[in-house]
């Protein structure tokens, strides 16, 4: 299992377009263990700070779908506290279908005319929305 602080020094790395520390945490997203880890680090209930808590919200969004489906209520929560990275959020709980999001994907969109508003309207499509 890979630690904390390898975990974050890969997301950081991914951001600063590491193609090597992409492939990494691409090919972790099955481990159930290491979704949790980017859960965390997502919530940065420490304060940390900086790229990776960014970079593991766009990660959970390319995870397996199960994997990320037991953290859907701190993902929930996160939807409309994360400072830049909602979007990712969104997709991720988008592509789980949850019920509980969409409503608040499609609040948080509002009129879609800010930068990442593309990412809430991924989300919705995969509920089928008509309009997304």
């Amino acid at each position: 299992m890979i630690t904390e602080h390898e975990a974050r020094q890969l997301l950081i790395d991914s951001c600063h377009s590491s193609t090597e520390a992409d492939a990494a945490l691409l090919s972790k997203l099955a481990s159930p263990e290491f979704v949790s880890l980017l859960v965390r680090i997502a919530l940065d209930e420490e304060d940390y700070g900086g790229d990776a808590p960014m970079q593991a919200a766009y990660y959970l969004s390319q995870a397996p779908s199960e994997n990320v489906r037991p953290f859907e209520p701190q993902l929930l929560a996160l939807l409309t506290t994360a400072n830049g990275y909602g979007g990712h959020v969104a997709l991720a709980l988008g592509r789980m279908r949850s019920s509980s999001a969409k409503a608040v994907i499609q609040s948080e969109l509002g009129d879609g005319e800010f930068p990442s508003a593309w990412l809430y309207k991924e989300a919705l499509k995969h509920y089928g929305a008509p309009d997304a």
